[in-house]
């Protein structure tokens, strides 16, 4: 009898996890669209072409290079048109394959991409489970408790773990593969080491930047045994050697991992690599080919040359909960303060931190940046900040008492899980409208962070869709295609400029009945001239998500 009440406690427990990670993440899923999103759209359907017809060398799309993304994507052409790739579409871009799934296979294109975008969601609700598990075994349930609250209700991971996308991907594959090759190092059960090389294989297959798992895992291996023999004089030889020996089969698994799901690979696997380190390069050295905006300064060549992007980007992104708990965090390492005086947890906060450093250097690195570009660093922190958050419980416990703690406890937790809720719930479903109120909140944040990824324009479509006739009107909008138009059953036609309007633009100008101004416009001051002509206008309508101004529509 208490075997099952054990049992069943479990499961309800299990339950609660799932349901606590999967819900924020799996609503609404067709609410609105990014402009990249498209793109991998388009790349998956390339990806499951290739698979289907043994053509293994279309299945390299891009250096990223993406490839769980597009298994995502493939899965998602199984469940929603299985027959694709044998009507002689291979290899074809977003704009070809949207115009194929409208008017061939009467498939609506966001229903295609609302399907993949919850095998994403559940690949990552399956990550953070086992993530989950792995930090409960090493770090104590409590603390595991609080981590994963800041995890699962953090309003970045969320709205990037929503969409068919690398970044949240990359995050969840790296933390897992971090907590299993600490726990490896801890217990040395060989299940731990596959799993970690599993994880990373797979990070590096969704994303380059996975490759910063390598050093990271290889100093926390020789730092750990450096340790262990220190205070000894024989032997360090024999210790480093099994090192190396579990660093080769932790790289074979990594490698066995890109090679299986990868099949670009078996067929032309040097072009693959080179192409991903020439564009690699490519990237650090030229940025993004659009403007870049940054604390107030724009950056035409799309370089951001500052060093402290990407610490000013997690300030703004994460939330107060967050950042009090990482401040409790580094008290507790000063004061030896339970859990973290236990010598392992401070090595698992060693190894926390590592990672976030070496990963932020290397990023640093790059031109091209963009706040996304930091969520791995995301849930070590918060995995430090839930340690930082128990080691103030147990403080108190031990100064006050159990009577005192019968009460107090409890409503500390509460507000730890109701502030992180309500920074969440509070954006739902435009998560990433969210900009910490202590960086100055979403009022501060348009002066600072280059704002809106397309969430905004479906509201666009959406007002515009109720006017009279709403098929006949034309509308000329910044990230026009998927963003506004699978909203709005209307013509769009894009803004092309960057920098000024040509003669042929402004020609193009007269023949619409709408425009839409997007807030990265406005940050960027692009194509100024069609700003200033707007300039002594009233927009007609403008979007509001969460205190901040997305989009002005202005009435020609």
């Amino acid at each position: 009898m208490q075997s099952t009440n054990k049992i069943f406690g479990m499961g309800v427990f299990v339950t609660i996890v799932i349901l606590v990670i999967l819900l924020p993440r799996i609503l609404q899923l067709d609410h609105y669209v990014t402009p990249d999103e498209l793109l991998w759209v388009a790349r998956s359907a390339n990806f499951y072409s290739g698979l289907r017809n043994g053509n293994f060398s279309a299945t390299y799309q891009r250096e990223h290079p993406g490839v769980t993304v597009m298994w995502a994507g493939s899965i998602a052409f199984l469940l929603r048109y299985p027959d694709y790739g044998n009507d002689g579409y291979e290899q074809v871009n977003w704009e070809e394959l949207q115009n194929h799934l409208e008017e061939t296979a009467h498939i609506k294109p966001l229903d295609l991409l609302a399907t993949a975008r919850r095998i994403i969601v559940l690949l990552i609700t399956t990550i953070l489970v086992l993530a989950f598990y792995l930090a409960q075994r090493l770090i104590g349930l409590f603390p595991a408790i609080l981590s994963f609250v800041l995890i699962a209700f953090d309003p970045f991971h969320i709205g990037l773990s929503r969409l068919l996308h690398l970044d949240a991907l990359l995050a969840s594959f790296m933390f897992l593969s971090l907590l299993a090759f600490l726990i490896y190092l801890r217990e040395k059960r060989a299940l731990y080491l596959i799993v970690s090389a599993i994880a990373a294989g797979l990070a590096c297959l969704t994303k380059s930047p996975g490759i910063i798992l390598v050093p990271v895992i290889g100093f926390m291996a020789f730092a750990l045994i450096r340790r262990q023999v220190s205070d000894r004089s024989s032997g360090s030889a024999n210790h480093i050697w099994r090192v190396i020996s579990v660093l080769a089969l932790w790289l074979s698994i990594l490698g066995a991992v890109s090679i299986i799901l990868w099949p670009a690979l078996w067929q032309k696997p040097a072009f693959v690599l080179a192409s991903i380190l020439t564009q690699t390069q490519v990237h650090i050295a030229e940025g993004h080919p659009t403007p870049a905006f940054f604390n107030g300064n724009i950056y035409p060549d799309g370089k951001i040359t500052s060093a402290s992007f990407y610490l000013w980007s997690y300030f703004w992104r994460t939330t107060p909960v967050t950042l009090l708990g990482l401040l409790l965090s580094a008290w507790a390492v000063l004061a030896r303060r339970k859990p973290i005086n236990q010598p392992y947890l401070r090595f698992v906060t060693f190894g926390c931190l590592l990672f976030v450093l070496l990963f932020g250097i290397v990023m640093t690195i790059g031109a091209k940046k963009f706040d996304r570009y930091v969520l791995p660093v995301f849930p070590p922190l918060s995995l430090l900040s839930g340690i930082g958050w128990a080691a103030f419980f147990y403080s108190i416990r031990e100064k006050f008492g159990r009577t005192f703690i019968k009460y107090a406890i409890p409503i500390l937790l509460l507000m730890i899980a109701g502030g992180q809720i309500f920074a969440s719930i509070n954006t739902f479903p435009y998560y990433l409208s969210f900009y910490n109120p202590l960086a100055g909140g979403s009022q501060s944040a348009p002066q600072v962070m280059l704002i809106g990824w397309g969430e905004g324009l479906d509201e666009v479509g959406r007002y515009l869709s109720q006017k009279p006739a709403s098929q006949k009107l034309t509308v000329l909008s910044w990230m026009p295609y998927g963003c506004l138009s699978y909203y709005f059953p209307g013509k769009v036609r894009p803004i092309l400029s960057n920098t000024d309007f040509s003669q042929e633009d402004w020609v193009r100008l007269d023949s619409v009945d709408y425009i839409v101004i997007y807030i990265q416009q406005w940050q960027l001051n692009i194509p100024n001239s069609l700003l200033e002509y707007l300039s002594n206008s009233m927009p007609e309508h403008s979007i509001w998500i969460n205190g901040i101004e997305y989009a002005r529509i202005y009435r020609r």
